[in-house]
Protein backbone atom coordinates (compact mmCIF):
# COMPACT_ATOMS: atom_id res chain seq x y z
CA UNK A 1 0.00 0.00 0.00
CA UNK A 2 1.62 3.44 -0.93
CA UNK A 3 2.19 5.63 1.71
CA UNK A 4 3.30 9.26 2.73
CA UNK A 5 6.71 8.97 4.58
CA UNK A 6 6.60 10.28 8.01
CA UNK A 7 10.44 11.34 8.55
CA UNK A 8 11.80 14.68 8.46
CA UNK A 9 15.12 13.60 6.96
CA UNK A 10 13.33 11.86 3.83
CA UNK A 11 14.00 13.89 0.66
CA UNK A 12 11.32 12.01 -1.38
CA UNK A 13 7.35 12.10 0.19
CA UNK A 14 5.95 9.04 -0.72
CA UNK A 15 6.26 5.28 -1.18
CA UNK A 16 5.58 2.20 -1.77
CA UNK A 17 4.77 -0.85 0.74
CA UNK A 18 5.35 -3.70 -2.42
CA UNK A 19 7.75 -4.09 -5.43
CA UNK A 20 5.70 -2.79 -8.67
CA UNK A 21 7.37 -3.96 -12.61
CA UNK A 22 7.95 -7.20 -14.34
CA UNK A 23 7.07 -10.47 -11.54
CA UNK A 24 5.84 -7.88 -9.38
CA UNK A 25 3.47 -8.35 -6.31
CA UNK A 26 2.05 -5.11 -7.83
CA UNK A 27 -0.95 -3.78 -5.82
CA UNK A 28 -3.34 -1.43 -7.19
CA UNK A 29 -1.94 1.95 -5.16
CA UNK A 30 1.37 0.91 -5.46
CA UNK A 31 1.66 0.91 -8.87
CA UNK A 32 -0.95 4.21 -9.48
CA UNK A 33 1.76 5.82 -7.18
CA UNK A 34 4.50 4.41 -9.63
CA UNK A 35 1.91 5.69 -12.76
CA UNK A 36 1.18 9.04 -11.51
CA UNK A 37 5.01 9.29 -10.52
CA UNK A 38 6.47 8.23 -14.06
CA UNK A 39 3.93 10.64 -15.79
CA UNK A 40 5.22 13.98 -13.96
CA UNK A 41 8.71 12.80 -14.50
CA UNK A 42 8.46 11.96 -18.37
CA UNK A 43 5.71 15.11 -19.33
CA UNK A 44 5.06 17.91 -16.58
CA UNK A 45 8.71 18.45 -15.66
CA UNK A 46 10.46 21.42 -16.78
CA UNK A 47 13.29 21.94 -14.46
CA UNK A 48 17.01 21.66 -15.18
CA UNK A 49 16.82 17.95 -15.32
CA UNK A 50 13.83 17.26 -17.19
CA UNK A 51 15.30 17.32 -20.52
CA UNK A 52 16.66 13.62 -20.58
CA UNK A 53 13.43 12.64 -20.09
CA UNK A 54 11.54 15.30 -22.81
CA UNK A 55 14.23 13.80 -25.33
CA UNK A 56 13.34 10.30 -24.03
CA UNK A 57 9.80 10.40 -24.34
CA UNK A 58 10.03 12.23 -27.64
CA UNK A 59 12.32 9.55 -29.23
CA UNK A 60 10.38 6.74 -27.78
CA UNK A 61 7.27 8.39 -28.67
CA UNK A 62 5.93 7.92 -25.25
CA UNK A 63 2.42 8.99 -24.38
CA UNK A 64 0.69 8.68 -20.91
CA UNK A 65 0.20 5.99 -18.75
CA UNK A 66 -3.53 5.78 -17.53
CA UNK A 67 -3.40 5.71 -13.54
CA UNK A 68 -5.23 3.08 -13.48
CA UNK A 69 -3.10 1.27 -10.58
CA UNK A 70 -2.91 -2.09 -13.13
CA UNK A 71 0.88 -2.76 -13.60
CA UNK A 72 0.42 -4.08 -17.62
CA UNK A 73 3.32 -4.10 -20.27
CA UNK A 74 2.93 -0.43 -21.13
CA UNK A 75 3.82 0.47 -17.40
CA UNK A 76 6.77 -2.13 -17.08
CA UNK A 77 7.69 -0.08 -20.15
CA UNK A 78 7.99 2.25 -19.05
CA UNK A 79 9.48 1.47 -15.48
CA UNK A 80 12.68 0.14 -17.99
CA UNK A 81 12.67 3.14 -19.73
CA UNK A 82 13.17 4.92 -16.62
CA UNK A 83 15.64 3.20 -15.39
CA UNK A 84 17.52 3.21 -18.53
CA UNK A 85 17.06 6.77 -18.44
CA UNK A 86 18.72 6.86 -15.15
CA UNK A 87 21.12 4.83 -15.96
CA UNK A 88 22.63 6.18 -19.00
CA UNK A 89 22.23 9.83 -18.16
CA UNK A 90 22.81 10.23 -14.10
CA UNK A 91 22.81 13.39 -12.55
CA UNK A 92 24.77 16.17 -14.51
CA UNK A 93 28.30 16.54 -13.61
CA UNK A 94 28.09 12.83 -11.80
CA UNK A 95 27.85 10.28 -14.40
CA UNK A 96 25.74 7.26 -15.19
CA UNK A 97 23.54 6.29 -11.53
CA UNK A 98 24.57 2.88 -10.17
CA UNK A 99 20.27 2.00 -11.20
CA UNK A 100 19.14 -2.33 -11.94
CA UNK A 101 17.58 -2.28 -14.96
CA UNK A 102 15.04 -4.71 -13.98
CA UNK A 103 11.62 -3.08 -14.68
CA UNK A 104 10.98 -2.98 -11.11
CA UNK A 105 11.36 -0.56 -8.27
CA UNK A 106 11.95 -2.08 -5.44
CA UNK A 107 10.84 -1.32 -1.85
CA UNK A 108 13.80 0.53 -0.43
CA UNK A 109 14.48 -0.39 3.40
CA UNK A 110 14.58 3.07 4.44
CA UNK A 111 11.89 5.25 2.17
CA UNK A 112 13.14 9.05 1.17
CA UNK A 113 16.74 8.27 1.89
CA UNK A 114 19.10 7.65 -0.91
CA UNK A 115 21.41 5.03 -0.74
CA UNK A 116 22.66 1.89 -2.66
CA UNK A 117 21.38 -1.18 -1.76
CA UNK A 118 22.79 -4.59 -0.56
CA UNK A 119 24.06 -4.79 -4.31
CA UNK A 120 25.31 -1.02 -4.35
CA UNK A 121 23.02 0.03 -6.77
CA UNK A 122 19.94 2.84 -6.00
CA UNK A 123 16.68 2.10 -5.48
CA UNK A 124 15.28 3.93 -8.78
CA UNK A 125 12.18 4.67 -7.00
CA UNK A 126 13.63 6.30 -4.03
CA UNK A 127 15.77 8.41 -6.72
CA UNK A 128 12.40 9.51 -9.00
CA UNK A 129 11.04 10.11 -5.99
CA UNK A 130 13.91 12.49 -4.60
CA UNK A 131 14.10 14.49 -8.24
CA UNK A 132 10.39 15.00 -7.80
CA UNK A 133 10.59 16.30 -4.02
CA UNK A 134 13.71 18.93 -4.49
CA UNK A 135 14.31 19.77 -7.75
CA UNK A 136 10.76 19.75 -9.87
CA UNK A 137 9.41 23.17 -10.44
CA UNK A 138 6.16 25.31 -10.92
CA UNK A 139 3.08 22.74 -12.19
CA UNK A 140 5.01 19.50 -11.62
CA UNK A 141 6.10 20.04 -7.77
CA UNK A 142 2.43 21.21 -7.04
CA UNK A 143 0.93 17.78 -8.82
CA UNK A 144 3.33 15.95 -6.44
CA UNK A 145 2.83 17.64 -3.47
CA UNK A 146 -0.45 17.66 -3.90
CA UNK A 147 -1.24 14.15 -4.41
CA UNK A 148 -2.46 13.96 -0.71
CA UNK A 149 -5.78 15.61 -1.57
CA UNK A 150 -5.86 14.83 -5.37
CA UNK A 151 -4.57 11.17 -6.34
CA UNK A 152 -7.85 9.05 -7.19
CA UNK A 153 -9.17 6.46 -5.34
CA UNK A 154 -7.61 4.12 -4.06
CA UNK A 155 -4.29 6.02 -3.68
CA UNK A 156 -6.03 8.63 -2.37
CA UNK A 157 -6.63 7.22 0.45
CA UNK A 158 -3.24 5.25 0.51
CA UNK A 159 -1.38 8.64 0.82
CA UNK A 160 -3.19 9.74 3.85
CA UNK A 161 -1.48 7.12 5.95
CA UNK A 162 2.11 8.20 7.22
CA UNK A 163 4.96 5.59 7.57
CA UNK A 164 8.50 5.51 8.15
CA UNK A 165 9.05 2.10 6.67
CA UNK A 166 7.16 0.02 4.40
CA UNK A 167 5.24 -3.17 5.87
CA UNK A 168 8.05 -5.59 4.11
CA UNK A 169 10.50 -3.92 6.77
CA UNK A 170 8.46 -3.66 9.97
Amino acid sequence: MAFTIKNPEATGLYSIDYTVGHGAVNMRDDVMLAQVCLNITYFERRDMYAARYVKSREDNQLELLEEDGYCGPLTIARIYQFQNDLAKKGNQGMGAIPVRIDGKFDVSPEPGVIHMGTQKRVYSFDSMNYVLADHTEDEAKAHYYNLRVTAKPPLLHSLTLQRRFAKRFK
